[in-house]
């Protein structure tokens, strides 16, 4: 969870040219809608291929990841990697 924690922060205090939050080609690498409250996430946090193609998508109630799904850069859902 450390590691989810220093994505989000790293995305609410980016630096202004934004370069952690988009590609080269300007496509967006990651979207989060939701709240960080009493240090436990609520929302869902997106991750996104540079062609545009969604990656993955977690869903956080409490902190806790209530829902999760991955895809290939071709769009076929795959299995999620953990990462944490």
């Amino acid at each position: 969870m450390k590691h989810l924690y220093i994505i989000l922060v790293t995305l609410f205090f980016i630096g202004c040219d934004g370069s952690f939050l988009y590609f080269p080609n300007g496509q967006e690498k990651y979207d989060f809608d939701g709240v960080l409250k009493d240090d436990k996430l609520n929302g869902v946090l997106k991750q996104f291929y540079e062609n545009g193609q969604l990656k993955q998508e977690t869903k956080y109630k409490n902190d806790i990841v209530i829902f999760e799904k991955c895809w290939d850069e071709k769009g076929d859902e795959i299995e999620c990697e953990k990462i944490w």
